[in-house]
């Protein structure tokens, strides 16, 4: 798949694959992607699909984003409607702490100083503590280049609104019913992963600063911070299936008060935190 981008999803190469499927575009029209990607072609030439994916950029990055736990006993009980059987798992967790996560970022660009983006980011995948988050956010951004001679320097602005999952992970959780109902979702598999903690809604305002390191593979080498308002916040439980197709495992999501916490602290909620402010290194690959 990388292989797929690299050569068909960048500039060059669209513009080859335009004179070989289009022949020679006419001259006297200008089409710029920034301040120094001008190619000289006619609007007529290149189809519509050629010219929105141009203004499609990929990124690919690592952050800084603390999430931590506070170290105690988490106790989970919760007894399906209709079943006798109750549910529970109990552990005994250390205080643990995760820094870094892996981003992703899809922007479209509207105009030479504004683009829309998804972003999402998560916590290392390799990481094997029992802390993680997950975050994913849509907004906009206003750039503009403050380098006038060489590769062009951008600094940018954004704003974005986004959404925060920050767990704790309470164990293997095994039971005998062959199926029940939980937060409304029907969950059949008798391993279940436990996951406490949290989901936020944010508002992110953002700064960038970006430098154009090539024209082929590697476009643009970017530094950003963002600092992250909660909106709303609200305490849940997921049990998340672990037999079956990947693809088909549900997950259940309950109410936070079904986890009682003893905690070595006076101050046991929130029992998991992840800090507001991020910042992250990414690439641009097309």
């Amino acid at each position: 798949m990388k292989t797929i981008n690299k050569l068909f999803l960048n500039r060059l190469s669209i513009y080859v694959l335009a004179i070989f499927f289009f022949g020679q575009p006419a001259l006297g029209q200008t089409i710029s992607g920034d301040d120094t990607d001008t190619v000289v072609l006619s609007k007529k030439t290149l189809p519509v699909w050629i010219r929105w994916v141009e203004r499609l950029h990929m990124d690919v990055g690592v952050n800084y984003r603390q999430v931590s736990n506070i170290a105690g006993n988490y106790l989970f009980r919760y007894q399906p409607s209709g079943q006798t059987e109750v549910l529970s798992i109990e552990k005994d967790l250390k205080n643990q702490t995760v820094w870094f996560g892996i981003n992703t970022t899809i922007s479209y660009t509207l105009s030479k100083n504004w683009d829309i983006s998804l972003h999402a980011s998560d916590n290392n995948p390799f990481s094997k503590k029992n802390v993680s988050f997950s975050h994913a956010d849509i907004g906009s951004r206003y750039r503009v280049n403050i380098k006038s001679k060489g590769n062009p320097l951008f600094l940018g602005g954004s704003l974005s609104i986004g959404w925060n999952d920050h767990y704790v992970y309470l164990g293997q959780l095994n039971h005998s019913l062959d199926k029940f109902n939980a937060g409304g979702t029907t969950i059949k598999s008798k391993k279940l992963d436990v996951y406490a903690g949290y989901k936020q809604t944010t508002l992110s305002p953002g700064i960038s600063l970006s430098k154009k390191i090539g024209k082929i593979w590697y476009e643009e080498l970017e530094l950003y911070a963002k600092y992250h308002i909660g909106l709303s916040k609200r305490k849940v439980v997921e049990l998340r299936e672990r037999d079956g197709f990947f693809l088909c495992r549900k997950t259940a999501t309950l109410p936070g008060n079904t986890v009682q916490i003893t905690t070595d602290s006076a101050k046991d909620d929130p029992y998991i935190t992840l800090a507001p402010f991020e910042i992250g290194l990414m690439v641009r690959f097309w």
